[in-house]
């Protein structure tokens, strides 16, 4: 994503972490190169942001079919309109 590869403003935060969360991040870091623990962080904040997004596009699909479904049982066939 270019918006985000073009993003240099950083936000610094302390966290604790279960010890094998912890050893699976840093693990992580050195099996895919990357230079910190915070890229590989990183990333995982990332993977979480997009299953969110698409936790809320299967909710929003739901709902425009019920309103489809709506339309739909208006009783008009497709040549009416």
């Amino acid at each position: 994503m270019i918006g985000e590869m073009m993003q240099t403003e950083k936000i610094k935060f302390t966290a604790s972490v279960a010890l094998p969360l912890g050893r699976f991040l840093e693990r992580y870091q050195k099996d895919h190169n990357l230079p910190t623990r915070s890229e590989a962080l990183e990333q995982a904040i990332k993977l979480l942001r997009d299953r969110e997004l698409e936790r809320e596009y299967a909710e929003s699909a739901l709902e425009d079919d019920a309103i489809w479904d709506n339309a739909l049982a208006d009783g008009l066939d497709h040549a009416t309109w």
